[in-house]
């Protein structure tokens, strides 16, 4: 399935993508530099993880309008308390910090994706294939 992608969305899920990766180079040891040096493959790895990561989020939300799922506000207090328990931040600090940053809203609609899979799931029947022998390439 292809569709648009608005490119303002794609430019700041982009930027998300890139922060990801630099992120995560840098906990695994590469300095600055090295960074710096894969910088133009950064780039093209996170437009590329950008546009099929709203495609997926578009198609799992829709998913959740079609099938009636919701986010309760006692299931994204739920899920402050566990962030707040594992960051050993008062939960109260944690609120205000995340509302200050106006992240309470992706909170939710990122629980809303993880309820569409878990719903995709729960309807998802798996069925070990026969395995085939090898074809040989030999006359």
């Amino acid at each position: 399935m292809d569709f648009e992608v608005s490119e303002e969305l794609l430019q700041s899920e982009t930027q998300h993508q890139i922060d990801t990766m630099v992120n995560q180079a840098t906990r695994e040891g590469l300095d600055p530099e090295q960074i710096e040096a894969a910088q133009a493959d950064i780039f093209a790895r996170a437009a590329r993880n950008a546009r099929v990561s709203l495609k997926t989020n578009f198609i799992l939300q829709e998913i959740a309008t079609a099938e009636q799922l919701v986010v309760s506000d006692q299931e994204l207090i739920s899920h402050l308390v566990r962030i707040a328990e594992k960051q050993k931040t008062p939960i109260k600090d944690l609120i205000k910090k995340i509302q200050r940053a106006g992240r309470l809203q992706s909170m939710r609609n990122s629980l809303l994706i993880n309820k569409s899979i878990d719903f995709l799931l729960s309807c998802a029947t798996i069925q070990q294939l026969p395995s085939t022998p090898a074809l040989s390439t030999e006359s």
